[in-house]
C-alpha cells in the first residue's frame, strides 16, 4: 500500500510540473520584476481589473506577482481577487490563500502574487 502511494505522488508531481516535497512551485518566476498591469476600470468607486468575460482575465502562472495599479486615488480598504483554472468553463471563484496571496496594497497599487502549482487567470476588485 505503501508503494502504490508513493507511486500516485510521484505521478501527480509529474503531471502538475510542481515540486510538492519541497514547495518549489512557481519558484523560476519568484525572482524575476512584478509585473505592473494599468488597465481596468473605476466605476462608482469600484476598481476592477477586467470585465467579467473570460477572454478579458489575465494570465496568472505559478510565482508570478502583478502589480494593479487601482486608480481610485487612496489606498482601498477592501480588495477581493477571483481566480479561474480555465477560460472555457467561464467560473471565477474568489481565491484562497494557496490560489492568490495579497502581497502589497497601498494607495497606487495591488501586489497579488500566485504562490501555487496551477496556471490561473486573474480578476481583482477594489473599493
Amino acid at each position: 500500500m505503501a508503494g502504490l502511494k508513493a507511486s500516485w505522488l510521484c505521478a501527480a508531481v509529474l503531471l502538475v510540473g510542481c515540486d510538492v516535497v519541497t514547495s518549489a512551485c512557481g519558484e523560476d518566476l519568484s525572482e524575476e520584476p512584478a509585473v505592473a498591469y494599468s488597465e481596468g476600470a473605476v466605476v462608482d468607486e469600484t476598481y476592477r481589473s477586467s470585465s467579467w468575460d473570460s477572454e478579458s482575465w489575465l494570465d496568472f502562472p505559478p510565482g508570478l506577482v502583478i502589480e494593479f495599479e487601482h486608480q481610485l486615488d487612496a489606498e482601498p480598504r477592501l480588495v477581493q481577487v477571483y481566480v479561474a483554472a480555465s477560460r472555457e468553463d467561464g467560473v471565477l471563484v474568489q481565491a484562497s490563500g494557496e490560489e492568490a496571496e495579497i502581497v502589497a496594497v497601498d494607495s497606487d497599487m495591488i501586489a497579488v502574487r500566485n504562490p501555487s502549482c496551477a496556471d490561473l487567470y486573474v480578476v481583482v476588485t477594489a473599493q
